[in-house]
């Protein structure tokens, strides 16, 4: 990997062992593994949603005006971007891993038909009104604009911090108590139970014990039972976040 490579969904390019930047074999393109929703590097060739699904068909964003960047299709078949996906409020994703299908196009679409992207307006002048719009929000600023258009333009946000610790100590408490709540309802095995079953097996636990370890370490720390990745989603999804939380890096200028 180039060591300028970047993210084209964050436009950051730092990595560490469980989220590596990968490549379509095909196109090309770089992405973060949590970014394009890839929790295991598979082995061999990697085709991104765009190449695998449709290689040589033109492919269009249904959210914005631009034909390039990092694809997934929707639940009716067409195609969005992820990053508008990611920043359009009525847009989500299916299944939160593998970051597919994604849903809630046809609402964003008509709560924002009548925006303008004042980007695309002033360097195309075949200029029409598509897609759905990130507006500002400032009740008083009417800008409007796509996605796409104002990363390529070099547009970022400031990002401040409003930590607030009464609020995050609040925050803490309340979590605690539901994570006591679910840890009751969690099914659990006393050590006599264990002891018992060991005593009925002629494997070795500690053994078991590291098969599923090395298992699950080759699988770059995936869960390997289903419920388990639901979980670790619930868990991320208590943490609240605001538009002041999000990043908006810019690398292709007009």
């Amino acid at each position: 990997m180039d060591g300028d490579d970047v993210c084209c969904v964050c436009g950051d390019g730092d990595v560490n062992n469980v989220n590596q930047i990968i490549y379509c074999d095909m196109c090309n393109i770089a992405v973060h593994q949590d970014c394009y929703g890839v929790p295991y590097i598979p082995e061999g060739q990697w085709l991104c949603r765009r190449c695998k699904l449709s290689p040589s068909a033109h492919v269009e964003c249904c959210l914005c005006p631009n034909t390039s960047g990092a694809f997934k299709q929707t639940s009716d078949g067409r195609w969005a971007h992820v990053i508008c996906a990611i920043w359009l409020n009525e847009v989500h994703f299916g299944n939160l891993v593998f970051l597919e299908p994604i849903e809630g196009v046809d609402a964003s679409l008509e709560r924002r038909c009548k925006l303008k992207c004042l980007v695309y307006s002033t360097f195309n002048r075949q200029w029409k009104i598509m897609g759905a719009c990130l507006q500002c929000s400032t009740r008083s600023c009417l800008k409007a604009f796509h996605v796409t258009c104002a990363q390529q333009s070099g547009m970022t946000m400031k990002i401040e911090n409003n930590f607030d610790p009464d609020n995050a100590e609040m925050m803490d408490v309340q979590v605690g108590h539901l994570f006591r709540i679910l840890a009751s309802f969690m099914p659990t095995l006393s050590m006599e139970s264990i002891g018992t079953i060991k005593d009925l097996v002629g494997f070795d636990i500690e053994d078991i014990a590291q098969y599923w370890y090395l298992k699950r370490k080759s699988r770059c720390g995936v869960p390997l039972i289903r419920r388990l990745q639901v979980w670790n989603i619930f868990r991320s999804s208590m943490t609240p976040k605001s538009h002041t939380e999000r990043y908006l890096f810019l690398t292709m200028p007009l």
